[in-house]
């Protein structure tokens, strides 16, 4: 019996062992390690001390206005339908501040001062971008939007932005502008 399982420990070890010298040569050298640079990542962030933090989703926004026809602004002051956008706060503590405005920094359209101007080459001309706050009030560029009460934790800050016609007659272009956000706590 001994010699009997001895003999079938030796016979399974000896198959196990052979078993790599049956595998079929390919031809094709086993695969070697590679590194290759894959790009970069970059993280921002800061520590403030205020009465809430910035949503990052907020940080970073892209508002599709749209495509708007030149035959849709026949007079001054035609406006495009509002897209809303909101900015996120979190993390508040009302026991620092309970009331919050968004200034939003640009340039001010020539032909309205409530409203900012296109940038950009190839911009359309005598069209300028409208934001207006949750209600339908105008932010001013680099001035601040009227307060907005904050409640512990989490903030929504809504707003509007639109197209307007800053002049009887407007010309064809993009419509892009780029705007820094700032807010402050009261």
């Amino acid at each position: 019996m001994k010699k009997l399982l001895l003999s079938a420990i030796i016979t399974s070890a000896m198959a196990i062992i052979a078993t790599p010298a049956l595998a079929e040569d390919t031809g094709t050298p086993a695969p070697t390690e590679v590194t290759v640079n894959g790009g970069t990542i970059n993280f921002e962030g800061s520590v403030v001390n205020a009465a809430c933090g910035v949503d990052s989703s907020s940080s970073n926004q892209t508002v599709r206005l749209g495509q708007f026809r030149v035959a849709e602004f026949t007079k001054k002051g035609d406006e495009t339908g509002r897209i809303p956008f909101s900015i996120k706060l979190n993390n508040c503590d009302i026991t620092v501040s309970s009331l919050a405005a968004i200034t939003f920094n640009g340039t001010a359209s020539d032909g309205d001062a409530t409203a900012f101007a296109l940038q950009g080459s190839g911009a359309a001309t005598n069209v300028a971008l409208k934001i207006t706050d949750s209600s339908s009030k105008n932010v001013v560029p680099g001035q601040p939007s009227s307060t907005q009460k904050l409640i512990e934790g989490e903030n929504q800050l809504n707003y509007n932005a639109s197209l307007i016609s800053t002049d009887d007659t407007v010309k064809a272009g993009s419509a892009n502008v780029t705007t820094n956000f700032m807010v402050t706590y009261s």
